[in-house]
């Protein structure tokens, strides 16, 4: 079985790169993958067990690149008998859907649905709506991303599933236990995210302003790489709200268990998720959880059981549940105990693998 990968951007180890890498170098002895980027990072790429790489280059619809795209990519499908094209992301999954057009439908299409499409504009919307139908199947990341998209462009739902984001758990608790914690004597609050607006970084920073007028002992962990905002930006916020010297910004990190083993709270305040791998990842580190119930969040957060659920905005309910964990280890211990079940049980690396797999074998 021959698989060719399309993806918009891989750049960095984020949800959507970091799964790939995985499914690859997990199913190479039995599939052969093929990697083709609009945008990439090569030390990236060489950490994947590929066949061979065919690069791209970045397109606006019905630009000459996209024509060059396709075609070039054609003629990589017939010359290696590709079975399956995976896309990622609406640049690829575009392509993907105009080479199944070429190919007279001699080829199986999988796409993949990451998050509930808050980056989308009209004109996604409007293609989606076209062309969702004419893939093989849709991988949705999440129940909720399902649902979206089934409402949204119309999909038939037996040729839409979930396969959710797994920690590959042996790797990460080796890391763990390596990682060292500095801060003994705070409360440490962190979340780990890219720099963007619709993880409202701004409400978490009034939250802890609010938090350190009763708690002196009060830190907070930001973890991730500037997008939209910059870390001038967060911390000029922090200044003006005179909590400056309880921010602690890591900036990205390679081993994300560096951070997590200083956190005693994992904060998310994001309007949108699709499923966040940095709180499975948080959670796989035996963190309580606090996040918005939105997209994913809910079917990784159990309210009460491993962490809080709060409506997006909601400051004072944000609040409620930081200062309720933050003075109470038991409860902390207790519901970062149960994160680390929920992981064993449901998010594993193995669980995502063998998904894929099936789905693989299933699709032929």
């Amino acid at each position: 079985m021959k698989v060719l990968i399309l993806i918009d951007n891989f750049l960095n180890k984020n949800g959507a790169e970091n799964s790939i890498i995985r499914i690859i170098n997990n199913l190479s002895s039995e599939i052969t993958f093929y990697l083709s980027p609009l945008e990439y990072n090569i030390d990236l790429v060489k950490t994947c067990y590929i066949k061979k790489f065919f690069p791209l280059v970045p397109y606006s619809l019905f630009s000459k690149n996209l024509i060059k795209n396709v075609f070039y990519l054609y003629k990589v499908v017939r010359k290696n008998k590709i079975d399956i094209i995976m896309s990622f992301y609406e640049g690829s999954d575009f392509i993907a859907f105009l080479l199944k057009s070429l190919l007279r439908n001699k080829i199986k299409t999988i796409s993949n649905r990451r998050d509930l499409g808050y980056r989308l504009k009209k004109q996604h919307h409007i293609m989606y709506k076209f062309i969702s139908s004419k893939f093989d199947y849709i991988v949705c990341v999440s129940k909720e991303v399902r649902k979206l998209n089934i409402k949204k462009y119309k999909i038939p739902s037996n040729k839409i599933g979930v396969i959710y984001n797994g920690i590959d758990i042996e790797n990460f608790e080796k890391a763990y236990k390596k990682s060292k914690r500095f801060y003994l004597d705070t409360i440490n609050i962190g979340t780990c995210t890219s720099f963007r607006k619709v993880k409202r970084i701004d409400l978490m920073l009034i939250a802890i302003e609010k938090l350190t007028k009763k708690h002196n002992n009060i830190l907070f962990h930001l973890v991730g790489k500037e997008d939209e905002i910059s870390k001038e930006e967060i911390i000029k916020l922090a200044d003006q709200l005179n909590i400056k010297n309880k921010i602690i910004i890591w900036g990205w990190q390679n081993n994300v268990t560096n951070a997590l083993k200083n956190f005693d709270i994992y904060l998310n305040a994001s309007e949108s998720e699709g499923l966040s791998n940095a709180i499975l990842e948080a959670m796989a580190a035996y963190l309580p959880i606090i996040a918005t119930n939105v997209g994913g969040n809910k079917e990784v957060v159990s309210h009460g059981k491993n962490g809080f659920l709060f409506p997006v905005g909601n400051l004072p309910k944000m609040i409620h549940y930081l200062e309720n964990l933050s003075t109470n280890k038991v409860l902390r211990r207790k519901m970062g105990e149960k994160s680390r079940e929920l992981i064993e049980e449901k998010f594993t690396q193995e669980n995502m693998i063998n998904n894929y797999k099936k789905l693989f074998e299933t699709i032929l």
